[in-house]
């Protein structure tokens, strides 16, 4: 089931540069051109561990509890373990940009 990449443990990111800034907004608008709360960079054929999600009502989500746009690199835990305790990195964009001066370290 999926893509093959997608069965694989994606590989720590290792650099916090304008290439991981250009994956996460490659990411927010596929995410968002889908109309969807989450995407994680295999989805879109990059084994990074880079995770990017949001919860607001959308046209597939329309009556959903809001989520802060979040950007999770590096989260460790079993996937349905996964709390903000237990995260590696957790950054969370100041503005939809990504840029890497606009990452935020907040956990």
């Amino acid at each position: 089931m999926g893509a093959p990449l997608q069965q694989q443990v994606a590989l720590p990111v290792t650099h916090f540069d304008a290439d991981l800034a250009a994956l996460v907004a490659d990411m927010d608008d596929t995410m968002r051109a889908l109309s969807g709360a989450g995407i994680a960079a295999p989805q879109i054929g990059v084994s990074l561990r880079v995770v990017i999600f949001e919860l607001r009502e959308n046209p597939r989500h329309p009556h959903i509890t809001p989520v802060p746009y979040s950007v999770l690199v590096n989260p460790a835990g079993a996937p349905a373990e996964v709390t903000s305790a237990c995260l590696a990195s957790v950054y969370r964009s100041r503005n939809r940009s990504a840029a890497p001066d606009s990452l935020e370290r907040v956990g």
